[in-house]
């Protein structure tokens, strides 16, 4: 009997563009069930117009499933729906909430980085609303079958509010036991405004194959000084002003909860001037205050006191205001948004301290800054030149990650791990876990999940990895002979036929060369900045 099982792939080797995509055969009746976990943005250098690629076989995808709405993991879904893919987008409340607004507002950035042209635009606002449409909306530990034989549970994940980690189970009636994935997605314990109970019982007992990020995979929790609060409050007292860019969704608010903190802590600094420019940030705002979602009642107060909401409008203003104050805006790396404009404005500033508490992308303003030694010229990009005098520091405290401890403890967590498949990090922090994974033999066998590689798993685990492209699935072809018509066999194994699959292939990889070739001289650029 020829069993079932399931093909594990990834679109990107990186940090960004998260699309998982599994493929589950059943060979006794020839039927697939295909779906995607997640389909973001790609936003590394060098990697943007990667984002135009088409996804393949898009008529099969049956469903697609979101963790949680950063933009680089549903920045393309978009344009996946603009494609063709008109079937259900599944996803939490929140996420949703979310989403509407990350999005909508990646249509702007497309606009302005397309040209202002409209033709070269990757979607536009008719396809972000489509896309909303598509989506449905399911709660936490609330069983829901989006395809024959497959259950889906979403889990709390403290990433940011919202987000999930995700359970499928595949059934077959003629297995011994399901095929059971658990992906983690970007995945933390807690956050301000959810705190994340264990998974039940039953999950954990699960004979499970683990997808877990690996962003802080070999980085332990002790190897982070908690430098921020200490430094934050003494370049206040010192009367520095202080610059935060910070991530729109989450990180932002987040900042504020713990200036708001610190302030009821140390009143004496309740007579420093707060300022928020940062659009995208109010917008979440209104999400993160809302009374409808189950959030900490205190959590959800997180504006300081004496805080001035501005903008582009009233930024002179605060140019002008000669006092110390705080400053918080985005993006988080300082290259897009407000954020450039504080920076660009202060970084020459003695008595200003740039603070960022996020990953910086490569040529990033952020990393430009950090690498840029005091009193030399920093090139911020754009022809903007600016001599260095301010303090210029970084923490990696407030990260929506966990670290490497923290990602073994759940896996560990799980009683009958089967396998473990690593995805959503710098290739070398990704073996370093794998690495680490396997000299505690934490599972039988681990694997590194790579664009270029299939993973194949059945009932008890990973099966075999296979090149992409290159090798057939003999149990596929075996089980297509069988339903096949012996004239059909026949014409297949006929040598024209077999010429004719030739040409077609040589003219689908013609037609990709020159679509890629297309797309890096008149693709547009589209950068934005992940947790």
């Amino acid at each position: 009997m020829l069993r079932f099982y399931a093909n594990v792939e990834v679109l990107h080797d990186g940090v960004t563009g998260s699309c998982i995509k599994v493929t589950i055969y059943f060979p006794e009746d020839g039927k697939k069930i295909v779906f995607l976990v997640d389909c973001g943005f790609f936003q590394e250098n060098g990697y943007d117009n990667r984002n135009w690629e088409k996804i393949k076989e898009l008529e099969d995808i049956d469903f697609v499933l979101v963790t949680h709405a950063h933009i680089d993991h549903i920045g393309r879904i978009p344009y996946l729906v603009k494609q063709g893919y008109n079937k259900k987008i599944y996803c939490t409340e929140v996420t949703k909430a979310l989403s509407r607004i990350a999005l909508n507002n990646a249509v702007k950035i497309n606009y302005i980085n397309s040209g202002m042209n409209y033709s070269k635009m990757l979607y536009h606002s008719t396809d972000v609303s489509k896309s909303l449409k598509q989506m449905e909306t399911e709660g936490y530990r609330e069983s829901f079958y989006p395809a024959p034989n497959i259950e889906v549970t979403f889990y709390e994940n403290g990433h940011i509010p919202g987000a999930a980690s995700i359970l499928v189970k595949i059934s077959d009636p003629l297995a011994e036991r399901p095929i059971v994935f658990f992906f983690s997605g970007d995945y933390k314990k807690d956050n301000i405004f959810n705190k994340t109970p264990d998974l039940p019982a039953e999950v954990l007992n699960e004979y499970v194959n683990i997808i877990i990020e690996s962003t802080y995979g070999s980085t332990k929790t002790e190897d982070i000084e908690e430098v921020f609060e200490s430094d934050y409050l003494l370049l206040l007292l010192e009367g520095k002003s202080v610059i935060l860019p910070t991530i729109s969704n989450y990180r932002l608010q987040e900042r504020m909860y713990y200036h708001k903190k610190l302030v009821e802590r140390f009143p004496i600094l309740a007579g420093v001037k707060t300022y928020h420019e940062a659009i995208l940030s109010r917008e979440f705002n209104s999400v993160y205050k809302s009374k409808g979602y189950g959030f900490d009642a205190d959590a959800t107060n997180f504006d300081p006191v004496n805080i001035t909401y501005i903008d582009k409008k009233t930024r002179p203003r605060v140019f002008r205001d000669k006092k110390q104050k705080v400053i918080f805006t985005s993006s988080g790396d300082g290259t897009h948004g407000a954020a450039a404009a504080y920076v660009y404005h202060y970084l020459s500033d003695p008595n200003v301290c740039v603070y960022f508490t996020s990953h910086q992308f490569e040529n990033s303003v952020g990393e430009r800054c950090l690498n840029t030694k005091k009193g030399e010229i920093a090139d911020l990009g754009c022809g903007r030149f600016v001599k260095k005098n301010a303090e210029v520091r970084i923490s990696k405290e407030f990260s929506g990650h966990a670290k490497q401890n923290e990602l073994e403890e759940l896996i560990k967590s799980f009683t009958n791990r089967q396998s473990v498949m690593i995805n959503h990090g710098e290739r070398s922090v990704q073996e370093a876990f794998k690495t680490k994974i396997e000299e505690k033999k934490l599972v039988k066998r681990a694997e590194l999940m790579e664009s270029k590689k299939v993973i194949k798993v059945d009932q008890w685990g990973i099966v075999k990895t296979f090149e992409k492209n290159w090798i057939i699935n003999i149990e596929e072809v075996t089980a297509s002979f069988k339903r096949w018509p012996l004239k059909k066999l026949q014409k297949w194994l006929t040598l024209p036929y077999i010429y004719s699959i030739i040409i077609v292939h040589v003219k689908k990889r013609w037609s990709r060369m020159w679509l890629h070739l297309r797309n890096r001289v008149e693709g547009t650029s589209m950068e934005y900045v992940v947790a």
